[in-house]
């Protein structure tokens, strides 16, 4: 068996040691901490699981299933951990890549749940769009038989800006509002208006005469104006309230004479 000298100072220190005695020391230490690593991953594994064996004994609520999730993950990266300290490189990167996984995943339903709500919302106000031109156009006089034709063709022309609100669409360039004589945003009130003026076709006849009778108005010529109980249901549409029902209910009579 060969032997090797260490050379030990007057102070206690050792020198330079041969290659051969430095070599075995550094695999010793290297030995020792990799156990100390796996054991201190495998206790904090431990840990973990038990956090979540017990977290899942009862049923959960919201805050719970998020601290569950933590822990899920918390427990991915000790195993990860352990997986290194054991030497393990394969599986190490078996458990990081289902943990990137996962985190992708509930990135993505969390945007999907986002852009249903999102979609959801922009239905909801789409449809008030379409009851807005509604009543715009019966306190405009419009004819109830052309309501749905007025809202069919009316509602493409407006659009929802980036904060959903909605606003008239400009006719040469749709991502921008349409201006009005003053400059202005046109309202729905107004576009519809516009569009009554160019198509008086759907304009109410007055009442108790014809459209083009002697002493009435021609439907061609000035803009006639809704009925009390037209203007009542435009009312009940904007506020269903108990006297808003009431005053609709008793101009109902007036509107068939």
């Amino acid at each position: 068996m060969a032997s090797v000298q260490i050379e030990i100072g007057d102070d206690g220190k050792i020198g330079t040691l041969p290659d051969p005695v430095q070599s075995f020391l550094e695999t010793k230490i290297a030995e020792a901490y990799g156990k100390g690593a796996a054991k201190a991953a495998a206790d904090a594994k431990s840990q973990v699981e038990s956090q979540i064996a017990e977290l899942k004994k009862g049923g959960l609520s919201a805050s719970e299933r998020e601290k569950l999730k933590t822990l899920e993950a918390d427990l991915s990266r000790t195993s990860e951990e352990l997986a290194k300290a054991k030497g393990d490189a394969v599986e190490a990167e078996r458990i990081r890549t289902e943990r990137h996984q996962r985190e992708l995943d509930d990135r993505d339903a969390l945007v999907k749940k986002a852009h249903g709500e999102v979609n959801k919302r922009t239905a909801r106000l789409t449809e008030m769009v379409g009851k807005d031109i509604k009543i715009a156009a019966l306190n405009e006089g419009a004819r109830e038989e052309s309501l749905a034709e007025l809202e069919a063709l009316l509602a493409p022309r407006v659009g929802l800006d980036d904060g959903l609100q909605a606003f008239v669409r400009d006719a040469n360039d749709p991502g921008k509002p349409q201006l009005d004589a003053d400059g202005k945003p046109l309202t729905i009130e107004g576009l519809v208006r516009q569009y009554l003026a160019d198509k008086p076709h759907h304009i109410a006849a007055p009442e108790g005469r014809g459209g083009g009778r002697g002493g009435g108005r021609s439907l061609s010529g000035a803009r006639n104006t809704a009925s009390a109980f037209d203007r009542d249901v435009a009312k009940v549409a904007q506020d269903p309230s108990i006297s808003n029902l009431a005053r609709a209910f008793a101009n109902a009579g007036k509107r068939s004479a």
